[in-house]
């Protein structure tokens, strides 16, 4: 069994439990956030998933994600490996230029984009492009469409993932899905060690940033996305960078995170 089994059966699971928030409208001083479901957020993997198997695609296929964080981004990439695609996610701060370089060396087959400026961004760069389909396009499309039983060996490609490109041209890492729940099972073991001790009341399934694992994570511990800890980030938390230390705090309006020696996993407002 593949780590998608293990996402959706923990949604499924948690299926009045809200397992991830949306913190948005960042220049408002009475910023907005709303929390999905676990039924919720599967049943947005389920019509992602229907658009993607009526698109004629096939096991392998790439399919670019350039969206900005939001819970859409989150059903999508599942969606796109539950299908037996091969995700490619895009960075959408990075500049037009170089996400087309990107693109061009994977050759996806369509890309998804959350909204219209991402996508005629990239378009002015790359009149070829393969075809790209809006999130509004995506999310309200037919729901009749019968879907396939996932079927995800260890050995198949699920994604994948460029290098920022800082020092030379971004090359793309390709992970398998053994790759993938290798990652899994090592963060969610040391984070059950952080955590050890720690009341479970109140306990809270979040969904990891890039690959999606649900994590039980409590109250003023927050949420993680798609590129959380990077600057600016819209997600209201998320796990930082490589490399970056600090503290857990129980205070979930705390903000002045500091690097501090000893800790092995940094939790804080995403926009450190």
């Amino acid at each position: 069994m593949s780590f998608l089994y293990d996402i959706f059966n923990q949604l499924k699971t948690a299926e009045k439990t809200t397992v991830l928030r949306e913190l948005n409208d960042q220049e408002s001083p009475q910023q907005v956030s709303f929390g999905v479901t676990g039924k919720g957020l599967l049943m947005q993997v389920s019509q992602a998933r229907r658009f993607l198997a009526g698109k004629g695609l096939h096991k392998g296929d790439r399919c670019a994600l350039l969206a900005h964080n939001c819970v859409e981004w989150v059903a999508m990439d599942l969606a796109i490996m539950a299908e037996g695609l091969i995700v490619v996610p895009l960075y959408a701060r990075q500049a037009p230029a170089e996400l087309v370089a990107m693109m061009k060396d994977c050759s996806p087959s369509l890309l998804c984009c959350s909204d219209v400026t991402l996508r005629d961004a990239i378009t002015q760069h790359w009149p070829e492009a393969p075809p790209q389909f809006l999130f509004d396009e995506i999310f309200t499309g037919a729901r009749d469409l019968a879907l396939d039983r996932l079927q995800l060996a260890e050995s198949d490609p699920v994604t994948i993932i460029y290098t920022s490109g800082t020092s030379g041209e971004a090359k793309g890492v390709v992970l398998t899905a053994g790759n993938v729940a290798h990652m899994l099972g090592c963060t969610s073991g040391r984070l059950d060690l952080l955590l050890e001790g720690r009341p479970q009341s109140g306990r809270r399934a979040a969904l990891e940033d890039w690959r999606h694992c649900a994590w039980d994570l409590r109250p003023g511990e927050g949420c993680v996305g798609p590129q959380a800890g990077k600057q600016g980030a819209p997600m209201g938390w998320g796990v930082a960078e490589s490399g970056k230390h600090g503290r857990i705090s129980d205070d979930p309006q705390k903000d002045d995170w500091s690097e501090s020696e000893g800790a092995d996993l940094w939790i804080g407002p995403a926009k450190c």
